[in-house]
């Protein structure tokens, strides 16, 4: 029994160790990119009181060395709920490879539905598919529960949908390792 459950925690260290997050890096290594939401299939932003389709906006700027860069996400638009979200804070993003698979981690930002319980403070994931996947243009793509944000109180924010990089529209902001 001891020799079965030594087996099974190195086949656990090494599945665990497929996929392990490596450090990344933005190409171009500076600049401001800006991603948003399809007016046609809005953002999908879900707390407490429901769910409600938003446009949202993302802006990049890539710091200089393109390790990391500074964030702001607004939601202009969508249902009537969504102008009424505050997002506060300086949002940094972080570009991270697991799996094979390309990621950004948002963290720094406050979001606050209105009438709602607590604020949302918590990191976002979110997977991004660009050039070196043959996706044109860059797209950010948010599922749950990788682009939940823990709350203070009540349910955590939820964000799920894609948004497409609109400018600038070359080049082309990508994760490369």
């Amino acid at each position: 029994m001891k020799k079965f459950t030594v087996l099974l925690a190195g086949a656990a260290a090494l599945l665990g160790a497929q996929t392990t997050a490596h450090a990344a890096t933005f190409s171009p290594t500076s600049g401001t990119y800006v991603f948003k939401s399809d007016p046609s299939a809005p953002v999908t932003v879900s707390k407490d009181l429901g769910a409600f389709g938003c446009d949202m906006e993302v802006t990049v700027t890539v710091n200089a060395g393109g390790v990391n860069g500074s964030v702001g996400v607004s939601l202009p638009s969508g249902s009537f709920v969504c102008p009424l979200i505050q997002i506060t804070g300086s949002g940094t993003v972080t570009p991270f490879i697991s799996g094979g698979r390309e990621y950004v981690t948002i963290s720094g930002l406050t979001i606050t539905p209105p009438l709602s319980s607590g604020q949302c403070t918590g990191s976002i994931t979110a997977e991004v598919f660009d050039a070196t996947v043959s996706t044109s243009p860059t797209e950010i793509e948010l599922t749950s529960p990788g682009s939940d944000s823990s709350a203070t109180a009540g349910a955590p924010c939820k964000m799920v949908g894609k948004l497409y990089q609109t400018s600038p529209a070359s080049p082309q902001l990508q994760v490369v390792p």
